[in-house]
């Protein structure tokens, strides 16, 4: 379940990037709506794969099953290339969560809510020289 709240993880960070999007009101719920419906729908057919090709009194005694269908569909190198596009999805979700938050920050801050300190725009690099 760990991969899976991983991909529903970037939800909550849509709504910091809604500034950028033209008419956000209708675009974030319905990109929202078809991301998710598209995220089930890959979940159900996966199952369903899972069920067809490693079979289900496997499935119950398996713990890793994704590289188990990988190895039996690609062949043994595949658990290797999963394991490698896994990371890859986990660094896609810690990328987005490093880029936005700063942004809500950002925002706050033009919004007085937050020192107008944080409306410039310094580097890290320039910060840690000085």
């Amino acid at each position: 379940m760990v991969a899976v709240s991983f991909t529903y993880g970037g939800y909550q960070q849509t709504i910091n990037f809604g500034e950028e999007v033209k008419n956000a009101n209708k675009t974030i719920p319905r990109g929202i709506l078809l991301a998710i419906l598209l995220i089930v729908s890959l979940y159900m057919l996966i199952n369903y794969a899972y069920v067809k090709v490693i079979g289900f009194e496997e499935l119950k005694q398996s713990k890793n099953i994704a590289a188990i269908m990988a190895s039996k569909i690609f062949g043994a190198k595949a658990e290797m290339v999963l394991s490698v596009l896994l990371f890859l999805g986990v660094l896609a979700y810690i990328n987005s969560s490093l880029l936005s938050n700063p942004r809500v920050m950002y925002a706050m801050g033009k919004d007085r809510i937050l020192p107008v300190s944080f409306t410039q725009k310094t580097s890290m690099m320039h910060l840690l020289w000085q």
